[in-house]
């Protein structure tokens, strides 16, 4: 069983409940300087083989209401590094696919200083971020906000598709852009995707500066999307002058948004820079009622 096994060979702890079967072969040869605390430099120059299958598992973390499952995934050993044959699963109901490496697995996994570098792809279905990241406090019943966490001793870099992204409103189709995290920062560059009927490129990254200090950073430019359904998806941003009920039209833009936030996501306002470069194309004022007015003055003062 994938949990015991975890457990007994691994010393791992924070899987909390698990089924499904492991096969471990695996031979590893290295000096230790210190048994009890071994050390990443222990491991540089280690010989090493072998493999680990997986099969039909299912397992929870502590802490974690998401469910995970591995269908199948075959890794290998080889000297101090990780290869990631395949591995398919899912988190919740999103299915993903990765292949890469993890160079410096050895030193990572055995000690408390080494460090990991992920290299490869990942392939995902319909990424909804609202059941990927739970947002109710089941305690208090009331909403809470994702909580940003870096990886302490890993940097990944890794090549990104997805079939669909879904967040709130928003819903993005055939994503595709490089994923880069490491413990000051998550990027996603080279991004691509449909949204609101037109095309989207550009880039995100959330840079951490202190324990509870980020900025956040966004580039995009955007191609025929649809004006109204823009301005439904994202609540009108916030204002009631012109509205998606009024507005028709094809959107053309170069968007730039920075800003500080804290770990919950919640914006400091006051540190907000952004700017805009908008062309509509075939746009409409339908039933705009300060135009309406405006109108209807022009009419009397003609009569």
């Amino acid at each position: 069983p994938v949990a015991a096994a975890m457990k007994e060979f691994f010393g791992i702890d924070w899987i909390e409940e698990g089924s499904g079967m492991l096969e471990l072969e695996a031979s590893i040869s290295t000096i230790l300087q210190n048994p009890d605390q071994p050390q990443a430099r222990d491991f540089l120059n280690s010989q090493a083989s072998g493999s680990i299958m997986i099969q039909n598992a299912q397992f929870k973390l502590k802490d974690d209401v998401r469910e995970y499952a591995i269908d199948s995934a075959k890794l290998n050993i080889v000297n101090n590094a990780l290869d990631i044959e395949h591995y398919s699963g899912q988190i919740n109901k999103c299915h993903i696919d990765i292949q890469g490496k993890a160079l410096g697995f050895l030193d990572y996994f055995f000690s408390e200083s080494g460090k990991v570098q992920v290299n490869g792809s990942i392939q995902a279905g319909d990424i909804n971020l609202e059941e990927l990241f739970p947002t109710r406090n089941e305690a208090s019943a009331e909403e809470s906000s994702v909580v940003v966490a870096f990886p302490s001793r890993a940097n990944w870099n890794l090549d990104f598709q997805a079939e669909s992204f879904r967040n709130g409103k928003l819903i993005a189709n055939g994503v595709e852009g490089q994923l880069r995290m490491s413990s000051f920062k998550v990027e996603a560059i080279d991004l691509e995707f449909q949204s609101q009927g037109g095309e989207v490129k550009g880039k995100a990254g959330l840079y951490r500066f202190s324990d509870n200090q980020f900025g956040l950073k966004t580039e995009f430019v955007t191609k025929q999307v649809d004006a109204k359904e823009l301005f439904t998806t994202f609540n009108n941003f916030d204002q009631k002058y012109v509205t998606s009920e009024v507005l028709e039209g094809k959107l053309d833009a170069e968007i730039r948004f920075q800003s500080f936030c804290d770990s919950l996501f919640n914006i400091d306002k006051q540190s907000i820079v952004c700017s805009a470069d908008l062309l509509i194309t075939k746009g409409e004022l339908i039933g705009f009622t300060p135009l309406i007015d405006v109108a209807g003055e022009i009419r009397k003062r003609t009569l």
